[in-house]
């Protein structure tokens, strides 16, 4: 009888544990997959979007900057020295603010 009360008791633990289990095994499954069922050439890129956003739309062809927008980039890359914490290498959010968070980092 107490057996049967333990098990009900640590049903949420076992169906965790059968989750976890089911998707390792899904994973294993898939990843052999994908692998077997690969072609055997492939574009010279690993992302199937980003090859096909480039065909779609093939960027510009590089030029030099004008005046003005090298003074921003210069205005934006000072902000950058101005803020990077040396001991950790992160940039702080705002302008003498000691912090930041992922979303700033993005």
């Amino acid at each position: 009888m107490s057996f049967k009360r333990n098990l009900v008791k640590a049903r949420s633990h076992i169906v965790f544990i059968l989750a976890v289990i089911s998707a390792f095994g899904l994973v294993a499954s898939l990843d052999n997959l994908s692998s077997a069922n690969a072609p055997e050439r492939l574009p010279a890129v690993t992302n199937h979007l980003d090859y096909a956003l480039s065909q779609a739309y093939p960027l510009a062809a590089p030029r030099k900057l004008t005046a003005t927008e090298k003074r921003w980039a210069d205005i934006a890359w000072r902000y950058f020295e101005n803020n990077t914490v040396t001991r950790t290498g992160l940039v702080n959010s705002v302008d003498g603010y000691t912090a930041t968070t992922m979303w700033d980092t993005a």
